[in-house]
């Protein structure tokens, strides 16, 4: 009776992560217009190159 009593408790540990060692370079301020690019966002995209370039609007 004593091991047929108790409930079954399935065990939901979370596999242990494996991380890939990989360098990357720091995402810089002049990587946002190809990230607005990326997200659809042409418009904002062309208007930061713009700033940044030095461009007069």
């Amino acid at each position: 009776m004593g091991a047929q009593s108790q409930k079954y408790r399935p065990n939901f540990a979370p596999a242990p992560l494996k991380v890939a060692s990989t360098q990357q370079r720091p995402f810089a301020i002049t990587d946002i217009p190809a990230a607005m690019d990326g997200l659809g966002w042409a418009q904002g995209a062309r208007f930061m190159r713009r700033w940044f370039n030095g461009s007069p609007m």
